[in-house]
């Protein structure tokens, strides 16, 4: 006698407030003992997915830059400080994704983000 497949429903519950943006653009990212450039490939308006070259520790609070620019040129300096929430190691490359949240972000730099996004 045979059976019948099993199928079974996976429902994944999106945990963030806000919906997350693809972008290509580089960030500078500064602790306590390192300044490096990363590459962010997402962004929200209470996060930002990046590419890192080092790992950094979950938790770890850090200080972020980013340099945008309007449709018309003009550059916009976005700078904020964020905590990692999750690093990963990319397959047998030479860097690490990690998700930021963002910290007491300011009114201004949410505009910045409106205007991005």
């Amino acid at each position: 006698m045979e059976k019948e497949p099993q199928h079974i429903d996976i429902h994944f519950v999106e945990k963030r407030k806000h919906p997350r943006f693809n972008i290509h653009c580089l960030a500078k990212i500064e602790t306590l003992d390192k300044s490096i450039e990363a590459t962010a490939i997402d962004i929200s308006e209470s996060g930002i997915g990046l590419l890192i070259p080092s790992h950094f520790k979950i938790g770890e609070i850090i200080k972020l830059q980013i340099r945008f620019y309007s449709p018309e040129g003009k550059p916009s300096m976005f700078e904020t400080k964020a905590k990692v929430i999750w690093v990963g190691r990319e397959n047998e490359k030479k860097f690490y994704s990690c998700g930021l949240e963002f910290i007491n972000i300011s009114s201004q730099n949410i505009n910045i983000l409106r205007e991005q996004i």
